[in-house]
């Protein structure tokens, strides 16, 4: 990182227009980090000032590239010159300036302690590694071992006339070719599976490699492996960024940033406690860490009754001085037969805390940083599970040195910003990977492809042999074009591919067994190395397509589509017990099953405060607001004047705040404005409505009327709760429900409805309007009572039964009565299962139980 700095500060006093967009060192960082690697390039290449200078003369009239990259490559030559210049007068080398001088002392040194030098198991060599070896290639010091041929490889070949010596294999007399088969999956667990089946098949595993092209199988494949006992040896680069403790850190790092003051954003504050490692801390014990964390998280969700529930943002004194949280967690701790002093939950909060986010808080430099980040990594190894699973320490040990070299830098004093630091430490993090090494001597070997060098064994089994992963190259360079690298000189491309291309052919041609797995799906296609095997297996049969590749298929035991649940007498004795609803009513009807999980087992979705509002949430706060607004007219005519408005809004706004501005973020002006034009509009529909003399008087307003109902199984209880009840002018009663969303009503011609619960769900619908109008004709003694539908929305009324004359409206409704009587005895008939609705398939996908059901 020194190295890039140097560069930004040359960028910044000589160079500024490199800056334009970046003009602060963590942006500038992938830029610096990218020109550092080209000059390294162009050293280890031995790529001089003449070739640059044409380079610059082509960048004054300009590559096809971004501007600033132009403008980089005209002045290059000065650029690198004063990059050297910076660097030795910090009494560094970079590492390509370290190769150029090892090239340049060769000559000097006598090398008289070594009778002879060996030089094996290289493919591409760099100029600079060239030109020493030619120095004691030519006094005769070296001797060099190559496997492969140079007619085969135009690598070896160029090899071979700079070193002036053919490079040529010695042809055994006779060669056994290896036996290759070729396999496809449809995703990685397939792949996986037909490799464990090849596995089973084999008696030798300490012969055996599996080569890993892509780090990402690793850890599905480890968890598989692991259950066939035998030996295994890991070899592979892993990317740092698939680890838990990288997760921490981005969870800590969200945190920060999404900090209002002093405030912690409550989701990242409860992202980041319940994380593994933290929640399970050893400092009094792990389960009180535990059982602290969730606590803290029951608190700020409101499962706990306290006056920091729902609470957007948190100040961490507020929540670590709850005493309800202390008191809470040592009652759960004592069911737990777990004693635990105040001091101890406290004490262990206050760590959590201080870990999480104290230490964070006044950091202004990468010095102070890297402090805080070691704490965290010391802490974790000292308290946490971490070293559990053996990689962490590795991962560990890998961020511990990314920590020393940040606070070794010479810029590690300099002022930065939260933002940059985090960003220039994700940064790093993702670049790098964990060495997984272990001995090639013992057991069954897992290896990336580099892991193999001069490595052989008698069986090789690859996985994922598909374009972009074998062979693994950068297609597109992120900021010196292609065809500059091509004028100095450079073919990286071309020679990365042959370097992997020269890797992979070595290791299958001396093994005996070959097993290539790939993946086939739209997205992917199959590796240009697996292509030329196939082509000249082809050739050598001469016909096209006669090598065939098995698709393998794997027998699933997938749970039964139609899942149903038995009753127990007990259950049904407690359904029949039960206050019904209009709305269970209606779940049984919609979907059996899923009556069963919320109504029989209890089952509820978690509700989380800190979710965006949805639309159970807005009805909620619209009936809180006509209920409480409407509340001055009951038994009266309403009168929906300026006053009134004025009133309701002052109210809306209040309620407002209450329900959601704590809630949410900086956009809930606009939920705000939506839901105050809706209002609005439902004002000056009322007012159309008393205008027009429909209105004679506002008779309830949430009200919860109780009902029964005599079936052939016995006594139902029901309760309906009304949203509200007017008192129309012509002395009929009009019981009217609120809805912010969609809603359906009963077909008006039921007189051939057949009483199965599928037909009765297509006709009826819901029951809830039948169930008020039977609720409230009993609760007020009058008969003229109707329903409807009052869609906020659109604010349209849609009334049940409107246009139907009596004896239609009285047919329609003893069809209804006839039904919701089979559904309730349906439904605690104790021969009839609790299944998932066969039609419900489009809507399963939001239940809240499909998980459950399938």
């Amino acid at each position: 990182m020194d190295a890039a700095f140097c560069i930004y500060d040359l960028a910044k006093t000589a160079h500024p227009c490199l800056l334009a967009g970046r003009e602060g060192f963590a942006k500038f960082l992938p830029w610096a980090e990218e020109i550092s690697a080209f000059i390294e390039q162009l050293d280890k290449e031995e790529i001089g000032d003449d070739k640059l200078r044409s380079v610059q003369e082509n960048a004054k009239i300009g590559f096809d590239t971004l501007k600033e990259v132009n403008l980089l490559l005209a002045d290059i030559v000065k650029l690198r010159k004063e990059f050297y210049k910076a660097i030795e007068k910090k009494g560094a080398l970079t590492n390509g300036m370290l190769y150029m001088r090892a090239a340049e002392c060769a000559k000097d040194v006598n090398f008289d302690d070594f009778e002879v030098i060996i030089f094996c198991g290289f493919f591409y060599l760099q100029k600079t590694e060239q030109k020493l070896i030619k120095e004691l290639l030519n006094r005769g010091k070296v001797r060099l071992i190559f496997q492969g041929d140079e007619n085969k490889w135009d690598v070896l070949k160029g090899l071979a006339t700079v070193f002036s010596k053919p490079i040529k294999s010695e042809a055994p007399e006779k060669i056994k070719k290896p036996e290759i088969k070729f396999y496809r999956g449809f995703d990685l667990h397939s792949q996986i599976g037909i490799l464990m089946e090849k596995l089973k098949q084999i008696n030798n595993p300490e012969e055996t490699l599996i080569l890993l092209a892509n780090p990402d199988s690793l850890v599905p494949l480890l968890s598989e492996i692991s259950s066939l006992g035998v030996e295994l040896n890991v070899s592979i680069g892993y990317p740092l960024k698939r680890s838990s403790i990288y997760s921490l850190f981005q969870n800590i790092f969200t945190a920060q940033l999404s900090r209002k003051d002093n405030a912690y954003y409550s989701r990242d504050y409860l992202e980041t406690l319940r994380h593994p490692f933290l929640k399970n801390m050893q400092i009094i014990s792990s389960d009180v860490s535990r059982v602290v964390v969730h606590k803290a998280e029951e608190v700020l969700t409101g499962d706990i009754e306290n006056e920091l529930a729902g609470e957007l943002f948190i100040n961490l004194d507020d929540i670590t001085g709850l005493h309800i949280l202390q008191e809470e967690a040592q009652s759960t701790l004592k069911h737990m037969d777990i004693q635990a002093s105040f001091e101890d939950i406290s004490k262990t909060f206050k760590e959590l805390n201080e870990l999480a986010f104290g230490i964070w808080d006044g950091i202004s430099n990468l010095y102070e940083f890297s402090f805080a980040a070691e704490k965290v990594i010391m802490t974790l190894l000292e308290k946490s599970p971490l070293e559990k699973y053996a990689p962490n320490l590795m991962v560990a040990q890998k961020i511990l040195e990314l920590i020393e070299e940040l606070r070794s830098t010479i810029f590690c004093k300099e002022k930065f910003s939260k933002e940059d630091m985090f960003q220039m430490f994700t940064q790093k993090l993702d670049r790098e990977m964990i060495s997984f090494s272990g001995s090639p001597l013992k057991g069954m070997q897992v290896l990336g492809l580099l892991e193999t060098r001069s490595l052989t064994f008698k069986n090789v089994i690859v996985m994922d042999v598909n374009e972009s992963i074998l062979p693994k190259l950068r297609i597109y360079e992120p900021l010196i074009p292609r065809d500059v690298m091509v004028a100095l000189g450079v073919e990286r491309l071309d020679k990365e591919e042959e370097i992997q291309r020269y890797q992979f052919t070595r290791l299958i041609s001396a093994a005996e067994n070959v097993h290539l797995i790939y993946r086939e799906d739209q997205e992917t296609i199959r590796s240009r190395f697996l292509e030329d095997i196939i082509w000249k297996e082809e050739q050598n049969q001469g016909e096209v397509g006669v090598v065939e590749i098995p698709l393998y298929s794997f027998n699933i035991k997938a749970l039964p589509k139609k899942a149903v649940a038995k009753k127990t007498s007990g259950m049904v004795e407690l359904l029949k017990k039960q206050v019904f609803s209009a709305s269970s009513v209606d779940m049984y009807l919609s979907c059996p099953l899923k009556f069963y999980f919320h109504y029989c087992l209890g089952l509820e979705e978690k509700e989380d405060l800190f979710d965006e509002p949805e639309t159970r949430d807005i009805g909620n706060f619209v009936h809180n607001l006509l209920e409480k607004t409407y509340a001055g007219f009951i038994n009266t005519k309403p009168v929906i004047n300026e006053k009134f408005e004025k009133l309701f809004f002052a109210e809306f706004d209040k309620l407002f705040k209450q329900e959601f501005s704590r809630k949410m973020k900086a956009d809930s002006f606009i939920l705000e404005d939506i839901i105050q034009h809706r209002m609005k509009k439902f004002l000056e529909s009322e007012k159309q409505r008393v205008d027009r003399g429909e209105i004679d008087a506002v008779v309830m307003l949430e009200k919860s009327i109780p009902w029964k109902i005599k079936t052939q199984s016995g006594m139902f209880d029901f309760t309906a709760k009304v949203d509200r009840v007017d008192k129309l002018s012509d002395g009929e009663f009009l019981v009217i429900d609120y809805k912010t969303g969609s809603a359906k009503l009963p077909n008006v011609n039921l007189d051939k409805l057949k009483y199965c619960r599928k037909e009765i769900k297509n006709a009826i619908k819901s029951f809830q309007l039948p169930i008020y109008i039977w609720a409230c004709r009993e609760h007020l003694g009058a008969q003229d009572v109707n329903a409807a539908i009052y869609f906020l929305r659109t604010c349209e009324i849609k009334e049940y039964l409107k246009r139907a004359d009596p004896e239609k409206k009285k047919e329609n409704l003893d069809a209804c009565l006839k039904a919701i009587s089979f559904i309730l005895d349906e439904i605690v008939n104790p021969d009839m299962v609790f299944e998932a609705d066969e039609d419900a398939e489009r809507k399963c996908v939001y239940c809240p139980y499909s998980s459950l059901c399938r």
